[in-house]
């Protein structure tokens, strides 16, 4: 936790206050404080913004045009005007920062987990892993165990992904058989390509050797018969493609041997494959079927957590705002308190002024009656 704090805040300047809880309830964690605003180095605090030039793609400053003259526009003392942004003076509280530091917290904690228990700080479907996510239970759900229904959700998410998680292996050991018996039929396929091959050569070496007996006693009549020499050169000219073609006969001639063994592996291979494709297609039946049902069962699931979910923060945000009074409330008490006010000083003054023109009365007639 130290080196993780030093390397992604300190280091970039940042104050960090972090404590450790762990209640050994299973449920250890840290708490991390920092500040989003920056120190200069004469001790005095950074400001929160600053003002610099827009670039375009080519690193340029961006003039600013006038739009009466389409002229870049000038300042005082002649000075060509440049377009401005403001923007933060550091980066401690741009939200992508989130992502980066939550991928760092699972480099820095798999440093020291076993291969079984490291973990990902990205989602299951980010991840491409068919898993169902589980809820937040909190402190109080976990107190009150089974009786909770966040723990029985969770609970019953657990199970299910134990169950999709057989049938992955089941699925993964499938292809695993199927991509063997996909050799072996190509192996066997091979094998009959070959001893076609072998019958084709055979074939055309007998009918070869036949045409050279004929023309070996076609030679012979025609020596003697002693026949015109253009019938000669024919037979010489056959005599050269025989052997041509014997030479390369025996180039691509397999041995009878290796032939037989090929066709007994053949026989084999495919009594096999179709014995084992009968037993896959069976299997991958049942799975699929297993897998629909499963899909089935989990989705009232998770759709009746989403909408308890979506109903909690409702009632939430309704409770909240039944509880904490509105502007206009709080404007119209204002009002009612001032008019309050205000009464009560137009009272006050009423009754002083009836009770001085009581005075200046009585005062009178005392005088008129002396």
């Amino acid at each position: 936790m130290h080196d993780y704090v030093q390397t992604n805040f300190v280091d970039r300047g940042m104050c960090a206050d972090w404590s450790i809880h762990d209640k050994e309830d299973g449920n250890p964690h840290a708490h991390i404080m920092l500040t989003t605003r920056a120190i200069k180095k004469n001790g005095t605090w950074a400001p929160k913004q600053k003002s610099t030039y827009l670039l375009d793609e080519n690193g340029a400053k961006v003039p600013q045009i006038d739009p009466k003259t389409g002229q870049q526009k000038i300042g005082a003392r002649g000075r060509k005007m440049w377009k401005r942004i403001t923007e933060s003076y550091t980066d401690w509280d741009n939200r992508d920062n989130a992502e980066k530091w939550r991928s760092n917290w699972s480099d820095s904690c798999n440093r020291y987990l076993a291969p079984e228990n490291k973990i990902d700080h990205r989602s299951y479907e980010r991840q491409g892993v068919e898993r169902l996510p589980t809820v937040h239970e909190g402190h109080v759900a976990r107190e009150m165990g089974r009786r909770s229904e966040r723990v029985q959700t969770n609970q019953q998410i657990k199970a299910s992904n134990q169950q999709i998680l057989a049938l992955e292996q089941v699925l993964m050991e499938l292809r695993l058989r199927i991509k063997e018996l996909v050799k072996q039929v190509q192996e066997a396929i091979n094998e009959r390509i070959r001893r076609s091959e072998f019958n084709r050569i055979n074939n055309e070496t007998g009918r070869v050797d036949s045409e050279k007996r004929a023309i070996d006693e076609s030679t012979t009549d025609t020596q003697s018969q002693r026949q015109p020499a253009t019938q000669l050169s024919r037979v010489a000219e056959l005599s050269r493609q025989i052997e041509q073609r014997e030479r390369d006969t025996e180039q691509r001639k397999p041995t009878t041997t290796q032939s037989s063994q090929s066709i007994d592996r053949l026989t084999i291979a495919i009594g096999r494959t179709k014995q084992t494709t009968r037993d896959l297609g069976t299997d991958y039946n049942r799975q699929s079927s297993r897998k629909r049902r499963l899909g089935d069962a989990v989705k009232p699931i998770a759709d009746g957590l989403q909408r308890a979910t979506k109903r909690k923060q409702l009632t939430a945000m309704n409770k909240a705002k039944t509880n904490q009074p509105s502007s206009l409330d709080q404007a119209f008490k204002a009002y009612r308190s001032r008019l309050s006010k205000d009464q009560k000083v137009k009272q006050q003054a009423k009754i002083r002024q009836r009770n001085t023109q009581h005075k200046i009365n009585y005062q009178g007639g005392h005088e008129r009656g002396r």
